[in-house]
């Protein structure tokens, strides 16, 4: 799978638009939730889903408001099925999805 590591700041960054963004333990700081928003706002097209796997740092509900600010729904859920993991998963995955319309 393609990836590419670009700083969340970078706002010259020719990246492009997406219509799935996956990414995962990205807010280990308060100022990350502004950031990583912003970043994803500037790389979304106008439908999008986005999908973060967040190791519950307290961050998500705050993540889900600014998201909420671009047009972007969200749930957080806890994966089922996860007895292969040595250790009991105490995360969640945050869901975000914007559909065309609602911009």
């Amino acid at each position: 799978m393609a990836f590419e590591r670009v700083d969340w700041a970078d706002t010259n960054c020719q990246l492009g638009l997406f219509d799935l963004i996956i990414g995962s333990d990205l807010l280990y700081e308060d100022q990350h939730i502004s950031l990583l928003a912003q970043f994803i706002q500037n790389h979304a097209n106008q439908t999008c889903d986005i999908i973060l796997v967040d190791p519950d740092r307290g961050r998500k509900n705050k993540l889900s408001s600014k998201m909420s600010e671009f047009g972007f729904t969200s749930d957080h859920i806890r994966p089922d099925n996860t007895d292969y993991l040595e250790q009991k998963f105490k995360g969640h995955i945050l869901r975000f999805s914007r559909k065309s319309e609602s911009i």
